[in-house]
């Protein structure tokens, strides 16, 4: 995947969803969740989803909980991809 012309890394594969974390991307810390014609956007430190494109709130709702247990993980990465030049 690619974000203004820079190669951007998956960081997490869940069921048929790649989670990716954009370098030198805007506040607040989030993560963006990529699935076919699917794009959903959740903050990081809750999990709250601040953006939904193509997905139900079912489909949502269990996505959430996955990425739950994942919160200290991307929280580092965001800080990492942030500091990058």
């Amino acid at each position: 995947m690619y974000n203004k012309g820079v190669a951007v890394p998956c960081v997490l594969v869940v069921d048929k969803f790649k989670v990716y974390i954009y370098y030198k991307d805007h506040l607040p810390p989030h993560i963006h969740v990529i699935g076919a014609g699917i794009e959903i956007k959740f903050l990081i430190k809750n999990t709250e989803c601040i953006y939904a494109r193509n997905i139900s709130l079912r489909e949502i709702t269990k996505l959430r909980k996955i990425l739950q247990s994942y919160q200290e993980f991307f929280q580092e990465k965001w800080h990492e991809y942030q500091d990058k030049n």
